[in-house]
């Protein structure tokens, strides 16, 4: 334990002395501190076992650590623009033009009657006494054909580039024709099944969003002071809200009071830390039940887990069968429940690490960790040389990743690696797309 504790402070001191010298821009530093900061402080409290969590092998934090590492080297492997952001006056235009654009009007009121037709189905069987998982089943089996597609592929993306989108508007721009119907969407969206962390992912954003001001500080845009107090506020319901939510899952008839919040909090914040241990437990287990052997050695087919779905959705059409790895991996992995502590029974949670170990075991760590590190980098790279609106979605879904690495690798949705890829094109091309 004395060793793993003094690897994890210099891997930590290390970090923060590297990015001081060689991240040299806000968004660098942000994804770089948040990535090594988070996973680096939950080994370390990881090692105290809290809650009555289960102690996890030595094996497990080495490779964790080499999980970190890599991603490092991989980030740093990318070198920032010499200079800061030029054109920060042209990338508010982008995003202020957005205020007026009646084309993502119009896709936020289609997600908006999607969103209304699936919650009325969703919210009928919940009722019922379903759970959410069946809920999701019964959606497709009652909604149209087209309606499940724009679901399943159309309405998370949309829903995380509205979500940073309407965060800078709200900031800096205020303008709530389109911000009115963006909320909307996002509100909507959320009471399908995201629980807490549909506040939580608008905590994200809002955050995201505050740390790009120096983007607005400059030409027309002159941030007010009363926004810090209004974040201030908005910060405070947003953790009142999980609060009470929380409460909720203990009691039938929880009232709006200081007690119920207090309970509530208290759960919350327990939540919180378990949620940020208990994946290593996971994989612990993982590596003694040799998971790799019973449902590895995917050759990346795991990590890039949205090619495989494309492909077997594209063959299966011609009428050629092809092993679908959401059904050999995501749902085994969703379905062993595993007993991480007295009282704890988790599943589903195995960090980032365990979808590049069961491609390539200690190598697909290494590889595929310090591949994402690059990538991450490269993109903010990209976006201080040529800012647009398609690569600060795409830098704000990048860091969503980030924030959920150390509980699982969040490539593996359906809608993932389409979405990335679009954006990619769109932020990289050398011709002009609008956003």
């Amino acid at each position: 334990m004395l060793l793993i504790s003094f690897i994890i402070v210099l891997l930590l001191a290390i970090s923060l002395i590297l990015c001081r010298y060689e991240c040299k821009n806000t968004i660098s530093r942000m994804f770089f501190l948040t990535f090594t900061c988070y996973w680096l402080v939950s080994l370390f409290a990881s090692q105290f076992n809290p809650y009555g969590l289960f102690p996890v092998s030595d094996n497990t934090y080495y490779i964790m650590l080499i999980n970190v590492v890599s991603f490092m080297i991989g980030f740093l492997f990318v070198r920032d623009p010499d200079s800061n952001l030029t054109t920060s006056v042209t990338f508010q235009n982008k995003v202020f033009s957005l205020s007026r654009n009646n084309v993502f009007f119009a896709v936020l009121l289609i997600g908006l009657v999607v969103c209304y037709i699936v919650y009325k189905e969703y919210s009928l069987f919940i009722l019922l006494g379903g759970n959410r998982k069946e809920a999701y089943e019964y959606i497709s089996q009652h909604t149209s054909g087209i309606v499940n597609a724009i679901f399943a592929f159309i309405l998370p993306p949309l829903y995380f580039c509205t979500l940073i989108i309407t965060a800078m508007l709200l900031l800096y721009h205020r303008r709530y024709k389109i911000i009115i119907p963006a909320t909307l969407f996002i509100v909507m969206y959320s009471f399908i099944g995201s629980g807490r962390a549909a506040f939580l992912n608008i905590g994200i954003a809002i955050f995201f969003a505050f740390l790009l001001r120096p983007l607005f500080s400059t030409g027309r845009i002159k941030i007010p002071k009363w926004i810090y107090p209004v974040l201030l506020v908005i910060g405070v319901l947003l953790y009142g809200a999980m609060c009470y939510m929380t409460a909720m899952r203990q009691t039938a008839d929880p009232k709006l009071d200081w007690e119920t919040l207090s309970k509530g909090a208290e759960e919350l914040n327990e939540h919180f830390v378990t949620y940020s241990l208990l994946p290593f437990r996971h994989f612990d287990y993982a590596l003694e039940n040799d998971f790799y052997d019973r449902i590895g050695n995917n050759m990346g087919m795991t990590t890039f887990d949205g090619l495989n779905r494309y492909a077997w959705m594209i063959l299966k059409k011609l009428g050629i069968d092809i092993p679908l790895m959401a059904d050999r991996v995501t749902d085994f992995l969703e379905n062993t429940w595993i007993n991480i502590g007295a009282g704890f029974r988790s599943n589903y949670a195995y960090t980032d690490a365990m979808y590049f170990y069961l491609d390539f075991k200690l190598f697909g760590v290494i590889l595929f960790s310090a591949m994402f590190g690059w990538f991450t980098h490269l993109c903010i790279r990209q976006f201080y040389r040529r800012p647009t609106v398609s690569c600060i979605c795409l830098l704000y879904y990048l860091y969503f990743v980030v924030v959920q690495s150390v509980f699982t690798w969040h490539f593996n949705k359906p809608y993932s690696m389409a979405f990335v890829i679009a954006l990619t094109i769109m932020s990289f091309s050398k011709k002009k797309i609008r956003m």
